[in-house]
C-alpha cells in the first residue's frame, strides 16, 4: 500500500487553484500511482507500506498557472527510493514552467501522459459499449 505524505495539502492546493482543480489533481495522482507501480517501488521495499513524499508536487499544485503544465507533471518527475520511502521530485525545468501562462513547447516529451489519456478514453468507450446506459452516467467525467 502507498501512504502519501502531504496528500491533504496537495488536494487542498489543487482545489484552491483554478488552473489545477480537484479533477486534474486526481488524474495526476493516478498517473503518479501508475508510475510508482511501473517502477516497481513496492517490490523494492522491505515492507507492505511505502511512504510517498508528495511535498514538491503539492507545492507545484499551488503555484502552477497553466493546466497543461500541471497535467505533464508525472512525465517530469524523478522517484528517489530509500527502503520503504519514496520522494517524488520535480525536474528543475518543469519547476521553472510553474509561472508560464501559455505553453507552446513541443509536447513530445509527455508522450506517456498523452497515451494514458488516450487509454482512459478507450476504456471509457469500451465500458459504454458493454453497458449501454453507462455512457450517460459518465458524461460529466469527460477526460
Amino acid at each position: 500500500a502507498f501512504v502519501f505524505t502531504f496528500l491533504p495539502l496537495y488536494l487542498a492546493n489543487a482545489k484552491a487553484n483554478r488552473a489545477v482543480g480537484l479533477h486534474r489533481a486526481l488524474l495526476v495522482l493516478v498517473d503518479l500511482l501508475e508510475l510508482l507501480r511501473g517502477e516497481g517501488c513496492a517490490e523494492k521495499a522491505c515492507t507492505c507500506n511505502i511512504v510517498v513524499d508528495l511535498q514538491e508536487v503539492a507545492l507545484f499544485a499551488k503555484d502552477t498557472v497553466n493546466p497543461r503544465v500541471f497535467q505533464a507533471t508525472s512525465a517530469n518527475v524523478k522517484l528517489v527510493q530509500a527502503g520503504n520511502e519514496v520522494s517524488i521530485l520535480l525536474s528543475t525545468q518543469h519547476k521553472e514552467r510553474v509561472q508560464l501562462g501559455t505553453w507552446a513547447e513541443d509536447q513530445e516529451f509527455d508522450m506517456p501522459g498523452i497515451l494514458r489519456k488516450l487509454e482512459r478514453k478507450v476504456d471509457l468507450l469500451e465500458h459504454s459499449l458493454v453497458e449501454p446506459g453507462a455512457s450517460e452516467d459518465r458524461d460529466h467525467f469527460a477526460i
